[in-house]
């Protein structure tokens, strides 16, 4: 992966920063060689909006990437800087995160409500169970999906669908 002015991604100020960073721990000189000493260890997402290495901020998917050779961790790298490297890291980052995601909508799925008298209810049986209840939870900012906000969590996209599952199920 060389950076040239054909892939203005990869010319960033941000990307620039990464692998500056990353050339550090580097053995290889060669740009090419160089990114491939690194490989995809993890995903994982945050409540609170973090830093990329390259310095990009507000980045809620988080990657820790090890150096094949040292075995050195770098993280938090964010999903976009991922996207930059080669297709073996990306395949990489893709199975891990699907993992992830998969592992998060089953657990979500099983959550309860844990309150008032639908603390037994999961959140698409309360949707379906009482519609108004589950557009009135829609409507607050407990499960926003603004990274900003207070009441952010990265479950909170999740619950969301689960809640709009059950009232369109409702509806028909």
């Amino acid at each position: 992966m060389c950076i040239t002015p054909n892939e203005p991604s990869k010319t960033s100020r941000n990307f620039k920063t990464l692998v500056a960073h990353l050339r550090q721990f580097s053995i290889s000189d060669s740009q090419e060689e160089f990114v491939a000493e690194w490989e995809h260890l993890r995903f994982w997402e945050c409540t609170k909006v973090g830093v990329c290495r390259c310095s990009k901020t507000g980045i809620v998917e988080h990657n820790a990437i090890t150096h094949k050779a040292t075995g050195l961790v770098v993280e938090p790298i964010g999903s976009s800087c991922i996207r930059l490297f080669p297709e073996d890291m990306q395949e990489q980052f893709k199975e891990a995160r699907d993992d992830y995601l998969q592992q998060k909508r089953n657990r979500i799925a099983k959550m309860k409500v844990g309150w008032g008298k639908y603390a037994h209810l999961t959140f698409l049986k309360l949707a379906l169970h009482d519609s108004q209840y589950a557009e009135w939870l829609l409507g607050i900012s407990k499960y926003t999906t603004k990274t900003r906000h207070a009441c952010f969590h990265p479950d909170n996209k999740e619950i969301r669908k689960l809640l709009k599952k059950g009232i369109e199920q409702n509806r028909a």
